[in-house]
């Protein structure tokens, strides 16, 4: 109806109309959005000057309330009047490339790097030459956004504007900050141990200023610390995991550091490993990112440490319903790396189509960020090694796992690869092909300290017949890897005749992939039963009838506590008809009494 009255009006109307609306939002309270209100109402009335001022407040008020989206906005339309306006900078109070600084910095905080980009572009290349200080911090936040664009590392702009303050120490804040910037990116590019130097020379041209009470330069030291910490932990070092302690007590009350800690530290203790503690520490941090954060690409990183965590220990179904804010970002570093985990979780699921539909969608993304960024990059060579192995392609499944030997930037990460390479050689070995093993030995050597190794090196053995799968089965590390060899080892039993080792071990391990969600490691096992002989496939006339009815919501997918309510028993009488099911049937697990019902009802 409004839109109808307002089409009817003649153009002077409207101009009298929007300055009545802007005259009258001028006596309200200047909230970001009643500002940004006022900015569109002058522009509208075609008062130009008006509109830039209030444009202005707009943006300075959207930041400071960490509304980044409605910030960006208003820097664009201030961006877009600028040329109307006879005198836009003392309108403003700020010359055109403050305004695109500004802008650009909203954008990177909604997470929309690519115009970003396009506006830090444009202020470097208006930011005065005689302003120093301004000009490297510009050059500085123009190589943060590059990174995190996917266009580059950003090292050639933090090095022109490392040139630009040179060793003066007036600037050793400034300086310090760049330095931080630089150790950053050769961390995410997995050059650890240049990244663990940079952040010392960092954390040093910052102490001096820090000492002295200077907050950002205290900021610095926190945040090199942490970088210090990830850096050797991720080349096996143990001592990092110690110096994440010592960089908290650094961190608190600085809100990007922190945020920073629980990123790192979650992820650290995933490596190592600790995947409960890992849990504990990311949800933490999501928790203080909701209360402190309004920018969603850390709140994503977190949420994706909190998936990942929650894979590694096993509870896949869980990690299957996190992912909410994934919708909420577009395409950038932060969404690439929880794409990747996602894509992971599927394959672990037992769900190949689904992973591969997910990583084709994805495909450009991950390609993008992947590129700079050495965990998404890793994560991605596993995905597609064990992809490629579903199918049957030895040859493309080592063209993914070479990266653990060609790229040392991948630390520890490199270890799983060394699982893939091993399977893949023993199928090309059966094909009558041979291929060279011992750089994968060479990886597990380096790292032979690390806390997961011995899951690693038991798998790697496992494959080439080295080794008895027992070793993996409690080694320290991904409970589906360990369910992976529990299924394996039943194999293994099968194959040297133990029929009723390989029942107990094939039951056990179905039951436990079916505990995890490994759905696909649970059919395996089930099916090694089955076509072995060994399920017992008692006749259903043994069951009662209302074990019948049990068995029939069991084959539909019910949980104990579905049938319960569908059949108005309790949970309790349900367990104990599910008991007597299996028993009678003589079968492992509620899948495989799945099995057959579907069997015998087909």
């Amino acid at each position: 109806m409004q839109e109808a009255v307002y089409a009817e009006l003649l153009p002077t109307e409207r101009t009298r109309l929007h300055t009545a609306y802007a005259v009258a939002l001028e006596n309200s309270a200047p909230t970001a959005r009643v500002l940004a209100d006022i900015a569109h109402h002058w522009r509208a009335a075609r008062v130009p000057d008006r509109a830039l001022a209030a444009g202005v407040a707009a943006q300075r008020a959207a930041s400071v309330a960490s509304a980044w989206s409605t910030a960006a906005e208003a820097g664009e339309r201030v961006l877009e009047l600028w040329d109307a306006v006879p005198e836009p900078e003392t309108v403003c109070g700020m010359p055109r490339a403050e305004v695109l600084r500004r802008t650009s910095a909203a954008l990177v905080s909604a997470n929309r790097n690519d115009r970003a980009l396009a506006f830090a572009q444009e202020a470097v290349a208006l930011w005065p030459e005689d302003d120093v200080v301004g000009r490297a911090e510009m050059l500085g936040d123009l190589a943060t956004i590059e990174f995190q664009a996917g266009v580059s590392d950003g090292i050639d702009s933090i090095e022109q504007a490392l040139g630009i303050l040179g060793d003066d120490p007036r600037h050793g804040v400034q300086r310090a900050g760049l330095l931080l910037s630089s150790a950053r990116v050769h961390m995410l590019n997995g050059r650890q141990k240049l990244g663990d130097e940079v952040a010392a020379q960092a954390r040093a041209t910052a102490q001096v200023a820090e000492s002295a009470g200077d907050l950002a330069a205290a900021e610095i030291v926190a945040q090199a610390l942490l970088i210090s910490a990830t850096c050797r932990a991720s080349v096996g070092d143990v001592r990092g995991v110690a110096l994440f302690e010592e960089a908290r007590g650094y961190s608190t009350g600085f809100v990007r550091a922190m945020m920073r800690y629980y990123i790192n530290f979650s992820n650290t203790l995933m490596q190592i490993g600790r995947y409960d503690d890992a849990v504990a520490v990311a949800k933490e941090g999501l928790e203080y990112g909701r209360s402190h954060v309004a920018d969603l690409g850390p709140l994503v990183m977190i949420e994706a440490n909190v998936i990942e965590a929650h894979i590694y220990a096993g509870r896949l179904r869980e990690a299957e319903e996190l992912g909410g804010l994934l919708p909420l970002v577009e395409p950038g570093l932060y969404s690439a790396f929880l794409r990747e985990r996602l894509v992971c979780l599927a394959i672990w699921r037992g769900r190949i189509d689904g992973a591969e539909a997910a990583l084709e969608a994805a495909r450009l993304e991950l390609d993008r960020f992947g590129a700079y960024e050495y965990q998404t990059r890793f994560g991605m060579a596993y995905d597609l090694g064990e992809l490629a192995l579903a199918r049957g392609d030895a040859h493309g499944a080592l063209s993914h796992a070479r990266l653990a030997w060609e790229t040392p930037a991948g630390g520890v990460l490199a270890l799983p690869l060394t699982a893939i390479a091993a399977r893949a050689a023993v199928m090309l070995r059966e094909r009558g092909d041979d291929i060279d093993i011992e750089p994968y030995r060479e990886v597990l050597a380096t790292f032979e300290e690390w806390p997961v190794t011995p899951l690693w090196a038991a798998v790697f053995a496992a494959e080439l017949g080295e080794g008895p799968w027992t070793a993996a089965i409690d080694a320290m590390g991904p409970a589906y890897i360990r369910a992976y060899a529990r299924v394996r080892h039943g194999e293994a039993l099968l194959a040297e005749g133990d029929r009723v080792g390989a029942r107990e071990a094939l039951a056990a391990a179905a039951s436990y992939a079916e505990e995890l969600g490994a759905d696909g490691l649970a059919a395996r096992a089930n099916a090694l039963l089955t076509d072995a002989g060994l399920t017992g496939d008692a006749s259903r006339s043994l069951l009662t009838a209302r074990e019948e009815q049990v068995l029939e919501l069991v084959a539909e997918g019910l949980s104990n506590g579905q049938i319960a309510e569908r059949l108005y028993i309790s949970v309790k009488t349900v367990s104990v008809h599910v008991s007597a099911i299996l028993r009678k049937l003589e079968t492992p697990s509620r899948t495989a009494a799945a099995a057959i019902y579907r069997r015998s009802a087909a």
